[in-house]
């Protein structure tokens, strides 16, 4: 009798619970996730590598060897031009632009910093 009550025991709280099937398919969500952070981490090296690969293309060291060999720039206007090579955009475009305009962009842009800068020190002085 006690042993019929054991087996109806185990019988009933057997049937409650449902069955167990593996894990529940969480070892292989893991690994899927895994396998995508692993994926997104390799792409992000891969496009660091591209840019830093592209900033050495577009060096100051770079901009400065191809500065030098422009003619009709005084002294001011390289040193000037120092500054405005601080900007990796600013370095692509002179460095990529056709030599007979090359020499107009950068004077432009000398231009506009130097029209900034007296901007601002005026607004600076009023207030």
């Amino acid at each position: 009798m006690i042993l019929q009550q054991s087996d109806q025991r185990c019988a009933s709280t057997s049937s409650r619970r449902p069955a167990r099937r593996g894990n529940g398919g969480k070892v292989g969500q893991k690994r899927k996730k895994n396998d995508d952070v692993a994926d997104k981490m390799e792409k992000y090296l891969e496009l660091k590598t591209k840019q830093v690969e592209e900033e050495n293309d577009f060096s100051i060291k770079n901009c400065n060897a191809l500065l030098s060999r422009l003619e009709g720039l005084s002294g001011e206007e390289r040193a000037d031009a120092y500054d405005i090579f601080k900007d990796v955009q600013n370095r692509e475009i002179f460095m990529t632009a056709e030599p007979s305009s090359r020499l107009i962009w950068l004077r432009k842009k000398i231009v506009c910093r130097t029209a900034d800068m007296f901007t601002y020190y005026y607004l600076c002085s009023v207030v």
